[in-house]
């Protein structure tokens, strides 16, 4: 399969504290399967858990409409935001926030994203609990797809009301959980 992503090398260096960001390897399998299932181009993307801010970037650099990164820590979401001033033809904003917080701010705004990503700190417990988290907040369009990234040993939702568990795709000891969005909060078949 053939990607037309381009690799971003953010070092982790830049700053303060350490944090584990998305690996190239993950980031460029992420991107081929969301081109596989809903599509980046013209989409409505949410990065929670931002970080370094590469998924976003890379979002806007695949033809993402708009892309809204959320990093609680003021340093990373200043140096995203400064990232995001460089990009044209993408509606870009990156909001300094808790998760949480977030999440109730789109549900109250009635914002909707065809394609929310997250990648948690591994062994938090947010592996479990988030799915659950996004489904309340009425952030996922229809038929849009939540991507939560976490680690092999950690315990995850398969579904919370309103959305199901799609499948998963294991890359060492980084698994993506694609979940998408349901009447049912059933798992649909591929």
């Amino acid at each position: 399969m053939h990607s037309s992503v381009r690799r971003k090398n953010i070092p982790a260096s830049e700053f303060k504290d350490p944090f584990r960001p998305t690996t190239g390897k993950t980031a460029l399998a992420l991107f081929n399967i969301l081109g596989v299932s809903v599509g980046v181009r013209g989409a409505r993307f949410l990065d929670l858990f931002s970080g370094s801010g590469r998924i976003a970037i890379m979002a806007a650099e695949q033809g993402a409409a708009s892309v809204v990164a959320v990093e609680s820590d003021r340093e990373r979401a200043s140096r995203i935001g400064s990232r995001f001033e460089k990009i044209s033809g993408t509606e870009t904003k990156c909001l300094c926030s808790d998760v949480k917080r977030a999440l109730l701010t789109f549900a109250r705004g009635g914002q909707l994203f065809d394609i929310i990503f997250a990648d948690p700190p591994y062994s938090a417990g947010w592996s479990k609990t988030l799915p659950a988290l996004v489904a309340e907040s009425g952030a996922l369009a229809r038929g849009g797809c939540f991507i939560l990234e976490h680690a092999a040993r950690d315990e995850r939702a398969s579904f919370a009301s309103g959305i199901g568990l799609r499948g998963e795709k294991r890359y060492g000891d980084t698994v993506l959980s694609i979940y998408e969005r349901t009447d049912t909060g059933e798992a649909r078949e591929n």
